[in-house]
């Protein structure tokens, strides 16, 4: 990616095609280091391809449409890949009954299962970063004005320039926020500097959508 002239559009939930024109799943999240701004990877949902959630470094997209991302490397290379995340699990202490129980009747379950429990999960992206969701909430100083739909990146310098907020309830359009807005960034929320009529009122588009 760097080197490239122009930015990359990564429409959350696009699908992602391989350089030897395999369709392998769609983007789940896109994974983000707050401090610099940088994107360094992208997660890519199990699809017909995959059977897994997959860790992709951000230098084997080759471009991006309105529709889709495209990678430079094949299917071969993308199942070599990490997966998002491990999890270890334990048996739980008790079990739960499965079958036609009722309690205080005279009917007895047929079995008991144990739903497992994680006792740890392992996230193979780097530690300081936080993964962006299509679920990631954008919250002005006076409250949420909507959800994530696309991040901006500077294909030179790999880092994040802005993020478009879904239009809904509050928004009657999809509005590209500036990183210059952000006030802080995790998981759960992008943080605004800004209120939401601030945000509403802004003619701040880019024209390729």
């Amino acid at each position: 990616m760097r080197g490239r002239q122009g930015g990359l559009r990564i429409d959350i939930e696009s699908e992602v095609i391989t350089k030897d024109g395999h369709h392998v799943g769609k983007i789940d999240r896109v994974v983000m280091v707050p401090r610099s701004l940088e994107v360094t990877h992208i997660v890519i949902h199990k699809g017909r391809v995959l059977t897994r959630d997959i860790v992709v470094p951000v230098e084997a997209i080759d471009r991006t449409t309105k529709r889709h991302v495209i990678l430079g490397v094949t299917v071969a290379e993308i199942e070599s890949m990490p997966d998002f995340s491990e999890e270890e699990y334990m048996a739980p202490p008790q079990a739960a009954p499965i079958g036609p129980y009722v309690p205080g009747s005279v009917l007895w379950p047929l079995a008991y299962v144990y739903a497992p429990v994680i006792m740890h999960e392992e996230r193979h992206i780097p530690e300081e970063a936080v993964d962006i969701t299509e679920g990631t909430d954008v919250r002005c100083v006076d409250g949420k004005i909507g959800i994530v739909d696309e991040v901006v990146v500077d294909s030179e310098t790999g880092r994040v320039t802005a993020f478009i907020v879904r239009k809904g309830t509050l928004l009657t359009k999809d509005v590209t926020v500036p990183v210059t807005w952000i006030k802080s960034a995790d998981r759960d929320a992008i943080e605004l500097a800004c209120s939401r009529q601030e945000v509403e009122q802004s003619e701040s588009r880019y024209n390729n959508r």
